[in-house]
């Protein structure tokens, strides 16, 4: 579910809560009931800090002029294969990818 804002003239902005992408361009104000029209808001970001929100601005400028160029692997090496244990006999006799 996202949080959608509306601006209702009289009584200001409401929120309203729908499936992303469903959100009507007009709502009508809980308040008066009059049309109140969508407006764009910041989205909201959850477990980031202010160091972090400025290196990611700052990476991006830079990256602008000066994109980084990956010339080997990072060092944290090649993710290995969980394996998993099938649950009926008939599954391990199938092809694996």
């Amino acid at each position: 579910m996202a949080i959608y804002e509306f601006l209702c003239e009289q009584h200001g902005v409401f929120e309203l809560h729908r499936p992303i992408g469903q959100a009507p361009s007009e709502q009508a104000c809980p308040d008066c009931g009059a049309p109140a029209r969508r407006i764009v808001s910041a989205p909201m970001v959850i477990g980031s800090t202010r160091s972090a929100w400025s290196g990611a601005i700052e990476r991006a400028a830079r990256s602008a002029h000066e994109p980084e160029v990956v010339s080997s692997v990072p060092a944290a090496g090649a993710r290995q294969r969980i394996r998993t244990v099938p649950l009926t006999p008939q599954l391990a006799r199938l092809p694996r990818p």
